[in-house]
């Protein structure tokens, strides 16, 4: 009977905090942000937001599953090469930003973070990211911007709640077929790759207003692009396209603000 007890009241403790209120992101943003882990974990009831920016961390200690009310993990400009298997306790967690460090891998653990929705790993030498992505289906934005990026598995085009996609400065050759699933995206940067032409089902990004393919190999209009009827803000700079055809785009998208050259 005690020990039924025990594991009863293990089972309460566990689920009190993954219970825990979800803020908005608004009001995330209004919460006391710490700036160590033992300072955090002084507060533990009250920590959402751990800022441990440029602290010359070469890893994450476990102590970092202590603090599971945690919503917001800024690891900037570090050294990390990995996550501690720890974080996977974080269930509350929404932003993670691992900007600046020397990730050359996806790190496996995030895909266990259900309520994330930003995503940051820009700066770092990641060069795809893993089939199970999808698992992170509140994802709002990801920004993996100056990676090594080669392509994007299919299964990237079920975060439906994607709204922001940075992808500029990686080594792209091209976007998958159904990228027209992310029908929620506002922006999409795929700025400084190698791609060539987009998929036909870009037609059904109907939301997106700011979409910037500069400095890749495009030499026309991608088709589809036409259809895009919230499209404010096209960016076609540094691709091969000549100007007979720059005419004849503009053309095509007159209410369009479309950029070939530097302003």
């Amino acid at each position: 009977m005690r020990y039924f007890l025990l594991i009863f009241i293990f089972f309460i403790f566990e689920n009190s905090f993954s219970q825990n209120e979800l803020f908005s992101l608004k009001e995330l943003q209004e919460k006391e942000k710490y700036n160590s882990i033992v300072g955090a974990y002084s507060e533990v009831n009250r920590a959402y937001r751990l800022d441990l920016n440029f602290q010359k961390m070469r890893k994450l200690t476990k102590e970092i599953g202590l603090i599971r009310n945690l919503q917001e993990l800024d690891l900037w400009g570090n050294f990390l090469t990995k996550l501690h298997p720890k974080i996977i306790l974080l269930k509350n967690l929404q932003i993670l930003s691992i900007y600046g460090n020397a990730f050359t891998k996806f790190p496996e653990e995030i895909l266990h973070l259900k309520n994330l929705k930003i995503l940051n790993l820009n700066a770092n030498q990641i060069s795809s990211f893993p089939e199970k992505i999808s698992n992170l289906k509140k994802l709002n934005r990801i920004e993996c911007k100056k990676n090594e990026i080669e392509f994007l598995p299919e299964s990237f085009c079920e975060l439906t709640e994607l709204e922001e996609l940075y992808l500029n400065n990686n080594n792209l050759k091209e976007l998958p077929s159904k990228i027209g699933n992310l029908k929620n995206l506002l922006i999409l940067d795929i700025s400084n790759n190698e791609v060539k032409n987009l998929p036909l089902s870009i037609k059904n990004c109907k939301k997106i207003c700011y979409l910037n393919l500069a400095y890749n190999k495009f030499e026309f209009l991608p088709d589809g692009l036409e259809n895009l009827e919230n499209l404010k803000i096209l960016d076609l700079e540094g691709n091969p396209i000549s100007d007979k055809k720059k005419l004849i785009i503009k053309k095509k998208l007159p209410k369009v603000f479309v950029k070939f050259e530097k302003i």
